[in-house]
Parts: C-alpha cells; sequence; structure tokens
C-alpha cells in the first residue's frame, strides 16, 4: 500500500512538474530576441499565436526562385555568385540544394544556397542576387551580338577583307552561331581568329563597299 502510494504521488508530481514547464517558453534554436509580440497578460492560443521574434544569423540560407526553362542546367555543388547590393557585398558559394516541384504560379523550382561565410551585416530578408552558370567554355570565338544579322538565308557578320587589287572591301561572312546571350555570342564556323570584323559603322555598309581602315 505504501508503494502504491508512493508512485501514485510520484505520477502527481511528474504531472505536476509538466504542468509546470508549460509556463515557460523555449526557443527552438539558439538566437537573439529581436522582437516580442505578445503583451503582459494576454491570451496566447496554442500554436497560433506569434510570441516573439528570434533571429540567429549564424547560418543563414539563401533561396532563388529559378525559371523552369533552366531545368538540368544546374547541378549541386556547381559554384555561383552571390551580391548583397544593399551593402554592397559580393561572395562565391555552391548549390547546396535544388528543388524537385514546379511552382504552377510562377513556373519556377528552388535553389537553395549556404554561403561560405557570414557578418552581422547580413540580415533576414535581406536581398541577395545569385549568378548561376548554365553555360561553359574554355575556348571560343565571341563577339558582341547586335554584330550578328540574318538576310533570311543564315546568320552573317560583316567582316572586310582585301579583293585581288588589294583594296579592303566589306565582306558577308555566314556564321554558325553555338550560343547566343544578350550580350555576346559564341561563333562555332564562319570566323577565324585574326578575321576582321566591323563593329561601328556596320549599319552603313554593305558587301562589297571599299572601306578604309582606320587605327
Amino acid at each position: 500500500q505504501a508503494k502504491n502510494q508512493v508512485e501514485r504521488l510520484e505520477s502527481v508530481l511528474a504531472s505536476a512538474n509538466s504542468q509546470l514547464g508549460k509556463f515557460t517558453l523555449t526557443s527552438p534554436i539558439y538566437g537573439v530576441v529581436d522582437q516580442i509580440f505578445a503583451n503582459e497578460g494576454e491570451i496566447l492560443a496554442p500554436g497560433m499565436s506569434s510570441v516573439a521574434r528570434i533571429v540567429n544569423t549564424d547560418h543563414i540560407k539563401i533561396r532563388a526562385d529559378v525559371s523552369e526553362r533552366y531545368l538540368g542546367k544546374f547541378n549541386i555543388g556547381d559554384e555561383i555568385m552571390i551580391t548583397f547590393p544593399s551593402i554592397d557585398k559580393n561572395q562565391t558559394a555552391s548549390i547546396s540544394a535544388l528543388g524537385n516541384y514546379i511552382n504552377p504560379d510562377n513556373r519556377t523550382f528552388g535553389m537553395t544556397v549556404y554561403p561560405k561565410s557570414t557578418d552581422a551585416d547580413l540580415k533576414p530578408n535581406l536581398l541577395a542576387i545569385i549568378t548561376a552558370y548554365d553555360y561553359r567554355k574554355d575556348s571560343a570565338i565571341v563577339v558582341p551580338t547586335k554584330l550578328v544579322r540574318n538576310d533570311g538565308e543564315g546568320s552573317y557578320i560583316l567582316t572586310i577583307s582585301n579583293d585581288e587589287a588589294g583594296i579592303p572591301r566589306v565582306t558577308k561572312s555566314p556564321v554558325k552561331i553555338e550560343k547566343s546571350f544578350l550580350n555576346a555570342t559564341i561563333i562555332n564556323s564562319g570566323l577565324d581568329e585574326g578575321d576582321i570584323i566591323i563593329t561601328d559603322g556596320y549599319n552603313n555598309v554593305v558587301a562589297g563597299d571599299a572601306v578604309t581602315i582606320i587605327d
């Protein structure tokens, strides 16, 4: 009987201690109390009310929404560049995770990056710009995209070559494009290293015009 009474009292004590523990709020993370939302004496609904904001900048995570047109272009571990325009800072990092779900609202998938280093200037919700590279080539002939023209038969670039009399003339050089970007185009064939291309005044000449090269 004494044993049963002790066990019952121990159970009551454990229950009381459990109830007492509910009067103490414990944060699930280490950090700094940035803001307290609740007021003293206010009744809070469990799981529905925010009491305080805890901030920990030791483990910063950056998330970006990437257009679905880049599916398969990136891999975990790829090096990227992070720019924080508001604080004028840059750093390199690696892709930590890629989402497996396409958001139907904006047709994007998630990319997660953990910066290699953090400092006091990095704050939650700070704007970050991620520059990721979906195409790489060690060596290529590259020209400004604005110089590539198309006449319906294909792409070409205006170059300069000497005629039989040694006079420099405008030449229409057909080219094959490997990859085209906003400011630069990679030429797969049609140009050779050392070819002279017209970069200024290309709208004012046509194939066969005699030109003078000015250094």
